[in-house]
């Protein structure tokens, strides 16, 4: 199990997130939607890290499944608890352009809460800011 996340408080970080998923002005040719990043810890406590067919298992079963494609870069995050040193760690940073209906969303939570089941961690972080997309 990955070490517990830092105490911070939300209310600023939700209020600039809330900001950031209006609709844009979009220019003729692309729609309001949605760019969401996910950072995916690869560490596990008392564990291997994730395996390399494991986290590809994942991204094409269960996180890609419904949605529209994304762009995976190999990352090394940090997170750095109250009064300790920085923890970093290797991750994967998923960017996924969508149209940010419903069903899309749901996908994105249920993949999350998988992630977090299936490669015992405490969280994955999430960004979604509002753009203007085009998928054709």
């Amino acid at each position: 199990m990955s070490p517990a996340p830092p105490s911070f408080t939300l209310a600023p970080v939700l209020a600039l997130a809330l900001a950031a998923c209006t609709a844009p002005d979009c220019a003729p040719g692309t729609t309001p939607g949605i760019v969401t990043t996910l950072f995916f810890g690869l560490s596990r406590q008392n564990q291997p890290d994730v395996p390399e067919a494991a986290w590809r298992d994942f991204l094409e079963r269960d996180l890609l499944g419904q949605l529209p494609g994304a762009t995976v870069v190999e990352g090394l995050g940090a997170v750095r608890e109250p009064g300790k040193a920085p923890v970093t760690e290797r991750s994967r940073v998923v960017t996924i352009g969508h149209r940010g209906n419903p069903e899309q969303r749901q996908a994105l939570a249920e993949a999350i809460g998988r992630y977090r089941s299936r490669f015992d961690q405490w969280g994955v972080g999430r960004a979604d800011v509002g753009a203007c997309t085009n998928f054709d």
